[in-house]
């Protein structure tokens, strides 16, 4: 047994001995290049130790210069998100002449996942067909949703009271905190967890509940194929099927949330006031809008609108080139047939964060529907989205940054839109 232990030491010794060597032998080996290097690069008579100390202190400073390279690159794009917020107010003009719509994609072609990728990581916006979503159900869910609002505001406040802790029921002519003014439109949240559901459920009409139930479980299924079709190159650092575990629906762990939404005739403002003066609006003007400049966030969104009901833009991505196809402003997201309209939202694109550049690789993108002009300014608009957001409990993990729940992401941009007023 003894004799067994010492040969045991003797092979464990030698073996540290051997491998402390090595690690010698690379070190001189390593240094050596270390001088030769210094001595091309340098002819001076200074020793190799000044040397490296120098090239050192240029590699510091590419770095330092990188860096700063790209904290110039993000406080760019937030001046510039911040000017297209201020000027998005004013939503009764065109996107700008032109500029072409975001890129449709047929989700049945063998290239889909490429131009998905493309698009979301350029627009951050895009419009998919051939999604396998039956039309019928997306028809029978825009029937329910007119019968809805048409029983009128008191109805619908009495049958679905709004709860804000879960995001859930009915909310009338929302306040942006930032501008303090309201978004010109109705909508019903529907929360897909039973419990934050509970007691609010609308009981007119009738097929409600159950259309909005199979309308969400075909977006869900939709928003974890495109998920799917993103996670490789979004989050590389993730195993595949990640993004699609974290996004679960009707269990109390959800955060997804179906809306209905209502925007009717426009109505004008009255003349100038005291909070359009403080947003910076001109004295005197009449600002209109149905939903004002912003980001979504989630994971993914999905947009069901009817063809003719127009208004939805996204502005520009200041990380892009300008080019003769995208050009800076805004950028139509119209209504297609048979087409669902995608965007990136604030939840994915800090998923993706490259740890280098500290940036997104995916672009959540501003977005805003303007007030219509014309004959449509007398008729109204409707639309329906599923909010792709990951479960209380799951983690985000952005790399380069601490991982936080999906409870703690919300909580977060809650605070920051209702309470600080910033979002």
């Amino acid at each position: 047994m003894h004799s067994t232990m010492a040969t045991r030491t003797a092979l464990a010794v030698g073996v540290v001995t051997l491998a402390s060597l090595a690690i010698v032998a690379w070190r001189n080996s390593l240094l050596g290049r270390c001088r030769r290097l210094c001595a091309i690069l340098s002819p001076e008579p200074a020793g190799w130790q000044g040397r490296v100390s120098r090239i050192s202190g240029s590699v510091l400073r590419l770095v330092r210069i990188s860096s700063s390279g790209m904290q110039d690159a993000l406080q760019r794009e937030l001046a510039e998100k911040k000017e297209l917020r201020s000027t998005s107010t004013s939503t009764i003009a065109d996107a700008s002449s032109g500029v072409q719509d975001v890129p449709v994609i047929d989700l049945s072609l063998p290239d889909a996942a490429g131009r998905v990728w493309d698009a979301a990581a350029a627009y951050g916006f895009f419009t998919v067909t051939g999604h396998g979503i039956d039309p019928s159900l997306i028809d029978h869910a825009f029937s329910v949703s007119s019968d809805f609002f048409a029983l009128g505001r008191a109805f619908n406040e009495q049958q679905s009271l709004r709860n804000p802790a879960t995001n859930s029921g009915y909310d009338y002519m929302q306040v942006r905190p930032a501008t303090g003014l309201a978004d010109q439109k109705e909508a019903l949240d529907v929360r897909t967890s039973e419990q934050a559901m509970a007691g609010i459920w609308p009981t007119e009409p009738p097929a409600l509940q159950r259309t909005v139930r199979a309308l969400s479980r075909a977006a869900h299924g939709l928003a974890c194929r495109l998920m799917s079709m993103l996670e490789a190159q979004a989050c590389p650092h993730e195993p595949p099927g990640t993004l699609e575990a974290a996004h679960n629906i009707w269990v109390d762990e959800s955060q997804c949330v179906l809306k209905l939404l209502h925007y009717p005739p426009p109505q004008r403002l009255p003349p100038h006031t005291e909070q359009e003066e403080d947003a910076g609006f001109a004295v005197g003007s009449t600002r209109l809008w149905r939903i004002q400049a912003h980001t979504d966030w989630t994971t993914l969104t999905l947009l069901f609108q009817r063809p003719g009901q127009d208004g939805l833009e996204c502005s520009h991505n200041p990380r892009r080139a300008l080019n003769d196809t995208y050009k800076r402003g805004w950028v139509n997201a119209p209504p297609i047939a048979g087409g669902i309209t995608v965007n990136i939202g604030d939840m994915l694109a800090k998923w993706s964060t490259e740890p280098h550049a500290g940036l997104p690789r995916l672009y959540s993108n501003l977005h805003r529907v303007r007030m219509p002009t014309g004959e449509a300014a007398s008729k109204p608009r409707y639309s329906i989205a599923f909010f792709a957001q990951a479960d209380k409990t799951a983690l985000i993990r952005p790399q380069g940054q601490p991982p936080i729940t999906g409870a703690e992401y919300i909580a977060q941009r809650i605070k920051k839109t209702h309470v600080d007023g910033k979002g």
